[in-house]
């Protein structure tokens, strides 16, 4: 097993959303010092769904990979449904690093107890976008 599965390395080189919402109505930035990595999201939500989305993943492998998973079925989803889903993907990265075998979207880092201390790079486009769904 390796880190960086070959699922891992595809996703990392997706590229999504490369134009910014035609209006945002929710903005977010995060980062991790103490590697680098650092996540922008900009949402349109309109009646509490996702209308549009961009987001800008400046970071190693894993971070890019995790905001790739993100952007599968996110326009269209609603803030319930996101926020549920965010949920139980983190619950799932611990579920993994508790050698506890997850299903989930979380599985293609099911190689994350090799280096533990990237779980911040897994999880952080994850809390960016928690964050930005939380705001007002």
């Amino acid at each position: 097993m390796t880190l960086y599965s070959q699922e891992i390395l595809r996703r990392s080189k997706e590229v999504w959303g490369s134009e910014k919402p035609s209006m945002v109505t929710h903005i977010i930035r995060q980062s991790n010092p103490i590697c680098g990595d650092r996540v922008e999201w900009q949402l349109h939500i309109e009646n509490q769904k996702i209308v549009e989305a961009w987001a800008e993943v400046k970071g190693c492998a894993l971070c890019k990979a995790s905001a790739s998973l993100i952007s599968d079925n996110l326009v269209g989803s609603s803030i319930e449904q996101l926020s549920s889903r965010t949920e139980r993907f983190l619950t799932d990265v611990e579920g993994i690093l508790n050698n506890d075998p997850r299903t989930g979207e979380a599985s293609v880092f099911e190689a994350l107890p090799l280096a533990p201390a990237r779980q911040e790079c897994v999880e952080l486009p994850w809390h960016c976008l928690k964050e930005a769904l939380s705001q007002n």
